[in-house]
């Protein structure tokens, strides 16, 4: 009987691990607007460049020479902060819900211009603030896998 119940425990544990290692559209999509965000730049830059010997010595410290040389994990740390980071489809209008305080999609979706009416009838249904995702944390390595 205790054999049986720690097989379906771990057989669980091993579902919601695979769960949580796979990643969605609405994980893409949320990635690359963390790409063209503008607060996110910096750490992108850094992630690319070539890093000095200050920030290179400054990896287990804190301040902006270990921002720069630990880019990645900034990324994941802005990637997985669904309450200020909250990117949109940019293919479907948005209505304001004040019950929320933020942008809501509106439904049935419309394009949020007529030029746009094709890609969004092909992208509504991306949604890079899927708070059904707020909860699997993202880190640097899954940001660095992701992106290549």
């Amino acid at each position: 009987m205790v054999q049986l119940a720690k097989q379906e425990s771990s057989k669980v544990a091993e579902e919601a691990t695979s769960a949580n290692n796979q990643t969605s559209k609405d994980d893409v999509a949320r990635l690359l607007h963390l790409f063209k965000d503008p607060a996110a730049q910096i750490h992108w830059s850094n992630h690319y460049g070539v890093l000095n010997r200050a920030q290179l010595d400054a990896r287990r410290s804190s301040g902006p020479e270990s921002d720069a040389a630990n880019s990645l994990s900034c990324l994941a740390s802005i990637f997985n902060d669904y309450k200020n980071f909250k990117p949109q489809n940019q293919m479907v209008a948005y209505v304001y819900d004040r019950a929320t305080g933020g942008p809501e999609k509106k439904v049935p979706y419309e394009p949020c211009h007529d030029d746009w009416a094709e890609l969004a009838n092909h992208t509504h249904d991306l949604e890079p603030t899927n708070l059904a995702q707020r909860n699997i944390l993202r880190d640097a390595a899954w940001i660095k896998s992701t992106w290549k």
